[in-house]
C-alpha cells in the first residue's frame, strides 16, 4: 500500500471469498481491507473529551431529577454507557496486538512460509474486529441521531417532524402493515417468475431489492420487449405501489403537517427559535443577577 506521513503503517490486503451455489456454480467475491493504527495522541484528546461530554449531562440531569431514570434520561445513561464502552473497547484493539508494522517486519525477517500465514491470519482477524467495532459505531451514532431528533422537539418550530411522526403514528402503522405484506408477496412472485431470465430477480433478497428501487421510481427498462408475464407485473406493479400507495404516503405525512401546524400557529409564546434561545438566556442572566429561582422550580 502506498504510504501517507499521516498513516506510516497502513496496510491493505486482498481477501477472495468462493462460495458454491445449490446448482455446482463457483463464484468469488473479491475484497480489500484496509488497516492501520491510530497515534496515541489522537486518542488522548478526542477521546477524553468525548468521554467528559458523555457523562456529564446525565450527571446534571439525575442531581435536577434524582427520582426520575426512566424515559429519555434512561436513554441518556445508556447511550452514555454504549459510547464509553465502545471508545473502551476502540482503544484496547489500538494498543493491544498485532501492531501492523512490526508483524510485518518481523514476517518479512523471517522469511518462512509459516510467519507470513500467522502474520496475515493475526491481521485479518484485527481487521475483522475493526469492522465489527465500526458496526457497533454506526447503530450507536444512528441511535445518536434519533436521540438528536427527538431533542429537537424543545422547540414547537423544531420538533416538527417528530410531531408529525407522533400525529402519523398509527396511520403509517397500518400503511406499512398493508404495504409489506403486498411488497413482500410481489418480491416472492417476481423471484418465482423472472429469476431464470432476469438478473434483478436471482434470489429473493435480489428480487426484494429490485422492487424496492422501483418504489421512488427507478426503473431499469431493457433495450428489447419484455414478455406479456412481465408487462403485466410491471402495470400492476406501477398501478398499486408506485401510484397508490406512494400518494397514500404522502397524503397521511401532509394531512398530520397540516393538524400539526394548526396547532403550533394557536401558541401565543411561540417565536422564531433564535428569539426564543436569546430570551432563554436573556432570561437566565436575569434570574441570576436577582437571585430568584429558576422557572423550572418555581413551575
Amino acid at each position: 500500500t502506498p504510504q501517507m506521513a499521516s498513516l506510516p503503517d497502513l496496510t491493505t490486503l486482498v481477501t477472495v471469498k468462493i462460495t458454491r451455489g445449490q446448482n455446482g456454480a463457483i463464484s468469488a467475491s473479491p475484497a480489500l481491507v484496509s488497516i492501520s493504527e491510530t497515534p496515541v495522541v489522537k486518542w488522548c484528546s478526542w477521546c477524553g473529551v468525548t468521554m467528559l461530554l458523555a457523562v456529564l449531562y446525565p450527571i446534571h440531569e439525575l442531581r435536577k431529577r434524582r427520582r426520575h431514570v426512566c424515559g429519555h434520561l434512561g436513554i441518556d445513561i445508556g447511550l452514555t454507557l454504549s459510547v464509553c464502552i465502545y471508545i473502551i473497547f476502540n482503544m484496547y484493539l489500538e494498543f493491544s496486538p498485532p501492531h501492523v508494522l512490526e508483524e510485518l517486519t518481523a514476517a518479512f525477517k523471517a522469511n518462512e512460509q509459516h510467519a507470513y500465514f500467522e502474520c496475515f491470519a493475526g491481521l485479518l482477524g484485527y481487521a475483522s474486529n475493526l469492522s465489527t467495532l465500526k458496526t457497533a459505531g454506526f447503530y450507536i451514532i444512528l441511535a445518536l441521531f434519533f436521540r438528536l431528533v427527538i431533542l429537537l422537539d424543545v422547540h414547537p418550530r423544531l420538533g416538527l417532524l417528530v410531531q408529525v411522526a407522533r400525529k402519523c403514528a398509527d396511520d403509517t402503522f397500518h400503511f406499512m402493515l398493508q404495504f409489506t405484506l403486498m411488497y413482500a408477496m410481489l418480491s416472492y412472485l417476481a423471484f418465482w417468475s423472472f429469476s431464470e431470465s432476469r438478473s434483478e430477480f436471482s434470489t429473493i433478497s435480489w428480487s426484494a431489492y429490485a422492487l424496492f428501487r422501483y418504489f421512488p421510481g427507478e426503473f431499469e427498462f431493457p433495450e428489447e420487449p419484455p414478455d406479456t408475464k412481465f408487462v403485466v407485473f410491471l402495470i400492476i406493479y406501477v398501478f398499486v405501489v408506485f401510484v397508490m400507495m406512494v400518494n397514500f404516503l404522502l397524503a397521511i405525512v401532509v394531512n398530520a403537517h397540516t393538524k400539526v401546524m394548526r396547532v403550533v400557529e394557536e401558541i401565543k409564546t411561540e417565536q422564531n427559535a433564535v428569539t426564543d434561545l436569546w430570551d432563554v438566556g436573556k432570561g437566565f442572566i436575569f434570574f441570576k443577577r436577582q437571585g430568584w429561582p429558576s422557572p423550572g422550580r418555581v413551575l
